[in-house]
């Protein structure tokens, strides 16, 4: 399926008798990704099984020192909240909460 972006470079790829649109990723595309989210004040990740985790820190590692926040959503009394503060998302901070909450007013998926 083709593409376009205001931000990234895509790439057509040709596999086995498809063809793809791609962008290649890279470190230095990270600063790139505020303005790929522009408009965008929350990203919020619901879930913290396999993928969550990874997702949420990647999300919030590579969108440091911008506006953006990354938000875990989570069930009300989820055995997962711990495992979520470990990583340092916190309810304190706005960045934990009862799933519903979370996803209203965010660019949500799920995990």
């Amino acid at each position: 399926m083709a593409f376009s972006s205001k931000v990234f470079q895509s790439e057509k790829i040709t596999l086995g008798s498809k063809e793809e649109w791609i962008v290649r990723g890279g470190r230095h595309l990270f600063p790139l990704l505020p303005k790929a989210f522009d408009g965008v004040k929350q990203i919020g990740v619901l879930g913290w099984s396999s993928q969550g985790p990874a997702q949420a820190q990647n999300l919030r590692e590579s969108l440091a020192g911008s506006p953006i926040r990354v938000k875990i959503g989570l069930r009300a009394g989820s055995e997962s909240m711990a495992a979520a503060e470990k990583a340092g998302f916190t309810e304190a901070n706005g960045t934990l909460g009862e799933m519903y909450a979370s996803s209203p007013k965010a660019i949500s998926c799920c995990c």
